[in-house]
């Protein structure tokens, strides 16, 4: 779990991650994930921002994203690199078991068009009831993507994994 709180641990591992990998992760999500302007998202362990940023990008002026982390650090890391972007982010320090309700009507407002996570379902002790958080969150037609590894990750997979 310090590998998840500790933002230096966590860079490290990103770059890490990155320099093993044959594709540019976030690249290779938002050429298949659509996020609009004026989307409003709710994104689950955020970290400090590879997936975040280019969100806040997508949804512009119009759209807002609320990131949620475990890692004050992290969240301070991801506010410090939005910058001028910050203005449409709020951050939430809590645990993927605590998220639903760490969230206040405000930031929840009528609900979000998308729910994301990249590299953290696998910290929830619960993955399933989180996903159904997460649903309970969304608008009419909202939709949840989940991407990276869960459970045993280092196991071959029979079939690829899919993106719902």
């Amino acid at each position: 779990m310090s590998r998840a709180t500790q933002s230096e641990l966590l860079e490290q591992r990103i770059a890490e991650n990155a320099a093993a990998q044959e594709i540019d992760l976030p690249k290779w999500i938002f050429e298949r994930v659509k996020v609009s302007p004026g989307d409003q998202v709710l994104e689950l362990c955020c970290g400090t921002g590879g997936q975040t940023l280019p969100i806040l990008d997508r949804v512009g002026d119009s759209g807002r994203v609320v990131a949620i982390d475990i890692s004050r650090a992290a969240l301070d890391a991801l506010t410090s690199k939005a910058g001028a972007r910050s203005s449409r982010l709020t951050c939430v320090e809590t645990s993927l078991e605590s998220f639903s309700s760490a969230l206040t009507a405000a930031e929840i407002r009528d609900g979000f068009d998308l729910v994301f996570c990249a590299y953290g379902l696998y910290y929830s002790a619960d993955a399933l009831r989180t996903l159904r958080e997460a649903r309970s969150k969304l608008r009419a037609h909202g939709r949840i993507v989940v991407a990276g590894p869960f459970g045993p990750n280092k196991q071959p997979r029979a079939k690829p994994a899919r993106m719902f």
